[in-house]
């Protein structure tokens, strides 16, 4: 499921890359507020929240904890910075010294989270390019959401901690539903509507990760919010139901037993994720002839590949170190 909605990011940032005259995007079509790229990562902020929630609340080992989200965010991140680096090399405008000089810090800042979306004077646009404005020059436009999980990581740690030390139960579940609808109080305090949706669903994962042993999720829920959505006359409500509907929809397939029963040897999601904005970069300006639906294949089938690599090669590597790290830090600290 996760491979999907990674796949759905690439299908949503394809018109960034191709003509798409006369194409429209399928969930843009049904949701008419969002599009397929934005439900996907929202999608994922949910199944992070569950997904690490879980780990904190039943470990409650804040090292491992810390430890064990670095090892899974970095070694790809890195990974792919420093292809990038490498691959700019060929369309920078400046000389071999020039380029060091100027991008040397490209792979640095990334690793501390400080995402880089610019390297000097490289750019992919060749004339007549769809993409335009804030990202005309972006190396990597997908890497922003990167440093807004991770802040969510230190977001649910801090409200353990909180929770630990005044040993009040109630504080955590509070807190949570807080996270969940405080942006339709003060949707400026997030920085615009491209993070409205992705805290909430974070926060509803923590939600459902804490009352596992209560909770059953079923289809029920997810239509349920639906259902909410369409009924109520606040859009602002309405669009949060139903994007946490769907994103709980999703989740809800992915564990039922057809889905998991076809669960691939190798999770490629986080890598396909990454390096989709690039590739869909380079097949783009090396394939500018593609139509729209070509374009997204070619553009699938490339960072499917270069995913497979990075999982194989990086990612799984590292996980396996981190175990043996986190086993040690379980044993002694």
């Amino acid at each position: 499921m996760r491979l999907l909605l990674a796949s759905m990011v690439i299908y949503g940032h394809a018109p960034c890359f191709i003509d798409a005259t006369g194409r429209s995007d399928f969930i843009a079509r049904i949701l008419h507020f969002t599009y397929s790229g934005n439900l996907a990562v929202i999608t994922f902020f949910l199944i992070s929240g569950l997904l690490v929630s879980n780990s904190l609340f039943s470990k409650k080992n804040w090292k491992v904890y810390l430890v064990s989200r670095l090892f899974r965010l970095l070694p790809g991140l890195i990974f792919l910075s420093i292809c990038t680096f490498f691959i700019c090399m060929y369309f920078t405008g400046n000389s071999f010294a020039d380029y060091i000089q100027n991008s040397a810090s490209y792979v640095f800042n990334n690793a501390k989270l400080d995402i880089q979306y610019e390297i000097h004077n490289v750019s992919f646009l060749r004339e007549n390019h769809p993409l335009d404005g804030k990202y005309a020059n972006s190396i990597n436009g997908s890497l922003w959401t990167i440093p807004l999980e991770f802040k969510m990581y230190l977001l649910i740690l801090g409200i353990w901690f909180i929770s630990r030390n005044i040993k009040n139960a109630v504080i955590i579940p509070v807190c949570l539903c807080v996270g969940i609808f405080y942006p339709l109080v003060s949707q400026s305090v997030l920085g615009g509507n491209e993070t409205l949706y992705m805290i909430p669903a974070f926060f509803l994962g923590s939600l459902l990760s804490y009352y596992k042993e209560r909770i059953c999720l079923n289809i029920f829920f997810p239509v349920s919010l639906i259902m909410i959505a369409k009924s109520i006359q606040y859009e602002g409500i309405s669009n949060l139901c139903m994007m946490l509907g769907v994103a709980l929809l999703f989740v809800w397939l992915a564990g039922c037993g057809i889905v998991r029963k076809y669960r691939l040897p190798h999770d490629i999601s986080y890598g396909v994720y990454l390096w989709g904005w690039l590739v869909e970069q380079l097949v783009g300006y090396f394939m500018p002839w593609l139509h729209y639906w070509g374009f997204i294949a070619v553009s699938l089938l490339c960072t499917f590949f270069i995913a497979y690599i990075s999982c194989v090669f990086v990612e799984e590597p590292s996980q396996k170190l981190c175990k043996k790290i986190c086993s040690y830090m379980g044993k002694y600290y």
